[in-house]
């Protein structure tokens, strides 16, 4: 199994992967935001758009053979940015699952996203001309890219993550 999230910059999707990975050590988190404060520098696409996808890349291979789940804290926002991660999931032994974060304040305006992303670290903040950005090219998840289920998540401080503690690896 192989869990992605989806969702705007702000909507709380570092807050929902810390919370499964608390229920169920199986669960493996990798985070492009966590790499980039790691190494102490704001984002910069030339180095971390070329590195991230790598190292992300590496890590759902090795968290699968290593019999647990990988789970991506990334945005996630176009099939392009889900397939790659499917694509190494064989359909008949590894499912896949997307949790979509979809409040509906970040559906009609970009001011909440806005709003969620100026709480950030300052590294890690999100331009106002990308979420604007983000906003044109999102494609909500379909059971036809090739999950196996889709979450729909409104209020992650609310959602009960008790159904996903006993989850395990088959592969």
């Amino acid at each position: 199994m192989i869990i992605l999230m989806c969702g705007f910059p702000g909507s709380g999707k570092s807050t929902l992967t810390t919370k499964l990975c608390a229920v169920n050590p199986n669960i493996l988190r990798f985070s492009g935001d966590d790499i980039i404060h790691m190494m102490g520098q704001g984002y910069d696409w030339s180095v971390h758009g070329k590195i991230i996808p790598k190292m992300e890349r590496l890590f759902v291979e090795k968290t699968l053979l290593a019999g647990k789940i990988p789970l991506l804290d990334r945005t996630h926002l176009t099939v392009k940015s889900r397939r790659k991660y499917l694509d190494l999931c064989e359909p008949d032994l590894c499912e896949a699952m997307i949790f979509h974060i979809d409040r509906p304040e970040h559906n009609e305006e970009v001011t909440g996203w806005r709003d969620n992303n100026a709480k950030r670290p300052e590294k890690t903040l999100v331009p106002d001309k990308a979420l604007e950005d983000m906003k044109g090219f999102y494609v909500k998840p379909e059971l036809s890219e090739g999950f196996s289920r889709i979450v729909v998540v409104e209020d992650v401080h609310t959602f009960d993550c008790s159904e996903f503690s006993e989850i395990k690896y088959v592969g």
